[in-house]
């Protein structure tokens, strides 16, 4: 008579029958033990970029310019050939991510309104 989730939590259980209650009810005790669970690390939110911004002609331009700009730069000092390819992932995500935030913002939240 018991929820299945709760079942491994109780421990003794005892009727009381000396309680009188004015009906044909017994008057149960029981002893439970209560588990507690771990919280789960909160892991941070993607990053939305607001790209609506990229169809006006002169943000594209820019964030083309600086998007370039970095990639030379990334190529003048980089032309060690034992490079490994995860580094140069990382690296290349790394800039357009910075290009990202500079040139077009993140998206903003819109609340709703019930």
């Amino acid at each position: 008579m018991i929820n299945s989730i709760w079942r491994r939590s109780l421990l003794d259980v005892k009727v009381k029958r000396g309680a009188d209650v004015g009906s044909d009810h017994q008057l149960i005790t029981a002893l439970i033990q209560l588990k507690l669970r771990a919280t789960g690390k909160k892991v941070p939110s993607r990053k939305r970029f607001d790209i609506d911004k990229l169809e006006d002609i002169e943000v594209k331009r820019e964030f083309a310019i600086k998007l370039q700009n970095r990639y030379q730069v990334l190529e003048n000092s980089a032309r060690d050939e034992n490079e490994r390819l995860d580094e140069k992932r990382i690296e290349i995500s790394d800039i357009y991510t910075k290009c990202s935030e500079e040139c077009i913002g993140c998206k903003q939240k819109t609340k709703r309104k019930d």
